[in-house]
């Protein structure tokens, strides 16, 4: 909980196939208010949760466009 990157933290996780905790982080970034959030759908990591409900969350709450 220190002031590093959630994002980069998800993104690793989500790099290893770690969902959970890849979500938890991106939910910290968006209380962090992380600009690098506006990648979300566009970022290869992330690619695999496209269909996850919580991701999907993330990407309302970001105001981005819902993902295919």
């Amino acid at each position: 909980q220190g002031t590093g990157s959630a994002f980069d933290v998800a993104d690793a996780y989500a790099a290893l196939g770690q969902d959970l905790d890849a979500l938890k982080y991106l939910d910290i970034a968006c209380q962090r208010h992380d600009l690098r959030l506006t990648t979300l759908t566009t970022n290869g990591e992330f690619q695999r949760l496209h269909q996850n409900q919580k991701f999907r969350q993330v990407v309302a709450k970001v105001g981005l466009p819902p993902v295919q």
